[in-house]
């Protein structure tokens, strides 16, 4: 037994301390995720047994090495609060870490935002402040798609400010040259629309340059809490899709495909309407330079048949 729990925490702590590195230097991999955690469970368990069977080596040392279990003490504590408190050299390490240098690329929801995903559907809510639901996207994708496409969701005020990003897929989410369907691809190519609106929160333009003009201020929360209000402003859900290797007579790239496509719907909490549908706009062909929308989808084929349909619903 011994044996299998020695060598069990020498493969343990060999695919922890892999998985662990991977987590720090690249972007959020939920495989990786799962792999840490299956493999720290273990761990507990397998040092658990280790422990108890270690139980009277413990218990002399406490009697006879006091003085070595206070400095273990006492340095734990120093760690911790080091960690709790990022101290240095706590932060300076931190720092090093994919999440701290590309903080700006990565996108994540508001707290309030829920999303689930089933096969071809996929349901977005975003909760009031006071914890009950006030907008649900459904979407429904046609049963022909193996994958969902990547998808961009997002709030925007009358003037064309992004007031919040309600989901982004993993995909696309936490690089901006992420990995998509195999391939590192500017996230500007993907969902061109949204990333250049994006800039004005990030700072940062879809080149990598900082954009001192840019960036969210304290007078502008970016957040969809008093446009859900009841007689609240009114605003525009946006919803940008893509599928990866659609290609086609016109858009002949193997890798991208067509286009994204762009479809919108107009938001007045003041009516009393309960459900919204969403219209196709357009598309981002060539919008990777500038942003700017193509409001003619004619020249697109099979990314027209990618949304089934898309059910907004509004709770006051």
């Amino acid at each position: 037994m011994n044996h299998f729990v020695n060598f069990g925490l020498l493969f343990s702590f060999l695919t922890l301390a892999v998985s662990g590195v991977l987590s720090f230097v690249l972007p959020f991999s939920i495989d990786i995720t799962r792999i840490h955690i299956i493999f720290g469970f273990l761990t507990f368990i397998l040092i658990g047994f280790h422990l108890y069977g270690r139980l009277r080596y413990f218990k002399k040392q406490i009697k006879v090495n006091r003085r070595v279990i206070y400095s273990s003490v006492i340095i734990w504590l120093i760690l911790l609060g080091a960690a709790l408190e990022n101290w240095w050299p706590v932060k300076k390490v931190i720092e090093q870490g994919y999440e701290a240098r590309h903080r700006h690329e990565i996108v994540r929801p508001h707290p309030l935002v829920a999303s689930v995903q089933e096969k071809n559907r996929q349901t977005v809510s975003r909760q009031k402040i006071n914890g009950k639901t006030g907008l649900s996207i459904n979407m429904a994708f046609n049963h022909t798609n193996e994958t969902l496409p990547a998808i961009a969701l997002w709030a925007e005020s009358k003037n064309g400010t992004i007031i919040e990003t309600l989901y982004l897929s993993d995909s696309i989410a936490f690089s901006d040259r992420p990995i998509w369907n195999g391939v590192k691809t500017p996230r500007n190519q993907i969902m061109p629309i949204w990333r250049h609106r994006y800039t004005a929160i990030s700072g940062v333009s879809p080149d990598g340059k900082v954009d001192a003009s840019s960036g969210a201020t304290q007078s502008h929360q970016f957040s969809l809490d008093s446009h859900l209000a009841t007689n609240g402003e009114p605003f525009t859900i946006f919803m940008e899709i893509n599928m990866p290797a659609d290609s086609d007579d016109k858009w002949t790239d193997k890798h991208l495909g067509q286009p994204s496509i762009l479809y919108s719907a107009f938001i007045d909490p003041a009516e009393p309407q309960k459900y919204y549908l969403v219209d196709l706009t357009g598309h981002g062909g060539e919008a990777f330079k500038d942003g700017n929308i193509n409001y003619d989808p004619t020249s697109l084929s099979t990314a027209r048949e990618i949304l089934d349909l898309v059910l907004i619903s509004i709770h006051k």
